[in-house]
């Protein structure tokens, strides 16, 4: 060990050392006062000064050290900032990839129009079931929605292998797997023999096994949702409903598109601004199928008066529409079906030609596309629905005051309204005297009679 109380160091060693009689002279002098004297190394220097000097290096080093200590703790934070905002970006790269991946699985059968309709037949062929209509196929198919009683996957009817998915439990049980890998195995099977035989159905991208077990496994979420609905009366119900309403909201939009395209003209006919503000798929009247067998005696007296085949569309108000609004709409309809008439016949009667010895250019022929309307007729008031103005926009549509009925609004008052519009008040006796349908005027009058009566009431 280094003896620090003598001058020596790990830094410094003495170079020339006391000769034996040197030291015993030192050792034999005596003290003075009490005082001792310190001892120094040959070379002249205090040992304590040393000391202090090597203590001095020590506390720069530690000193330097703790800088360093605290740049790299720098380093390290920052790193790990670093490191946690590239997994935030690798975490959202891959949320969007799976997304995308997800809609392409969900749209993939569009992907593959060839393979589309060769899986559904194989689908119904392995299931032991007739090309019927889709109810039929359905019905068919929910007879066998739980598993067979023996527990196995398929059973033998007359000499085929029919199989039994379990379309009430998860794609991925054991039995739904199976029935998965069998189809997928036929079709790449069917589709080797044909290529053999120069008859090849698919593209090289549809004879891929991955791609027909995604579009195996999508057909057949589809079947099941479809064959538990059958199954469960309340849920076909439901269901039923989603699609009637589908249907209804899918008319409304048509004809709010024509609303639409007819807002200019009447915007310069009435000398008004910001029509379009009042119109939305959500605030139209319900255009229903008319369902013959259905139909009242009433009902059906006046859908032949106004001459409206079986085939048409029963026109259903709203509880909440006010009369000028209904006004309003039905000059919208008028504007519009003046406008097809005028295009009709300016494209019937062609160019004019100038006067010339030769023969016309001949020109390719082109159809326009028919903006045909469907004959509807208008029930009762007295059956008008209760449907609120609610619009489904992701920025709602919110209806002005005028356009609401007053006896309706003062039985619900938490509906949200906007102030504006007043030009639509009374509109109904101006528009009296427009260009309305005689159907359209008789209805108009008779609603009129009807929402007195009621507000009397």
């Amino acid at each position: 060990m280094y003896d620090y109380a003598f001058g020596y160091t790990p830094h410094h060693q003495v170079r020339t050392s006391m000769s034996f009689q040197d030291a015993q002279a030192h050792h034999d002098l005596p003290s003075q006062g009490g005082n001792q004297y310190i001892h120094t190394s040959s070379s002249g220097l205090n040992p304590m000064h040393l000391l202090t000097e090597e203590i001095k290096k020590i506390n720069i080093k530690l000193s330097a050290l703790e800088i360093a200590h605290e740049q790299l703790a720098s380093h390290v934070e920052n790193n790990e900032m670093a490191v946690c905002h590239l997994q935030g970006e690798v975490s959202t790269t891959k949320s969007k990839v799976q997304g995308k991946s997800a809609s392409a699985a969900k749209n993939i059968s569009n992907q593959h129009p060839k393979l589309k309709p060769i899986l559904h037949r194989k689908v119904l062929e392995m299931c032991g079931i007739d090309m019927l209509g889709q109810a039929d196929r359905l019905k068919s198919l929910a007879k066998y929605q739980h598993r067979l009683p023996n527990q196995q996957p398929s059973e033998e009817v007359d000499g085929q292998e029919i199989w039994r998915p379990m379309w009430s439990e998860h794609i991925d049980h054991t039995v739904n797997m199976r029935f998965l890998h069998s189809i997928v195995d036929g079709i790449m099977e069917d589709e080797k023999m044909k290529h053999a035989q120069a008859r090849g159905e698919l593209d090289d991208g549809d004879y891929v096994s991955m791609t027909i077990m995604t579009m195996a496994k999508s057909y057949w979420q589809t079947l099941a949702a479809d064959i538990c609905a059958i199954a469960d009366p309340q849920t076909e119900a439901k269901q039923n409903d989603r699609i009637t309403e589908k249907h209804h909201r899918s008319r409304r939009s048509q004809i709010t598109y024509r609303h639409r395209g007819a807002v200019e003209d009447f915007e310069k006919k009435f000398h008004v601004q910001q029509v379009a503000a009042m119109i939305d798929s959500d605030f139209g009247l319900d255009n229903q199928t008319i369902d013959e067998g259905s139909l009242s005696e009433d009902t059906d007296m006046r859908r032949k008066q106004q001459d409206v085949p079986t085939n048409g569309w029963k026109w259903v108000g709203l509880t909440w529409h006010s009369l000028d609004y209904v006004a309003f709409l039905r000059i919208l309809d008028t504007i519009h079906k003046q406008k097809r008439m005028a295009d009709t016949e300016g494209s019937s009667s062609g160019p004019v030609q100038p006067d010339s010895t030769e023969p016309a250019p001949k020109c390719r022929k082109t159809t326009r596309k028919k903006d045909s309307f469907t004959r509807a007729f208008d029930v009762h008031p007295s059956k008008m629905e209760d449907r609120p103005p609610q619009s489904a926009k992701a920025k709602p549509t919110i209806p002005f005051k005028m356009m609401i009925d007053k006896r309706w609004l003062s039985v619900h008052p938490g509906q949200q309204v906007l102030d504006g519009m007043e030009w639509l008040e009374g509109f109904y006796l101006r528009a009296k005297d427009g260009e309305l349908s005689q159907n359209d005027r008789a209805y108009l009058d008779e609603l009129a009679i009807f929402l007195a009566d009621g507000s009397d009431n």
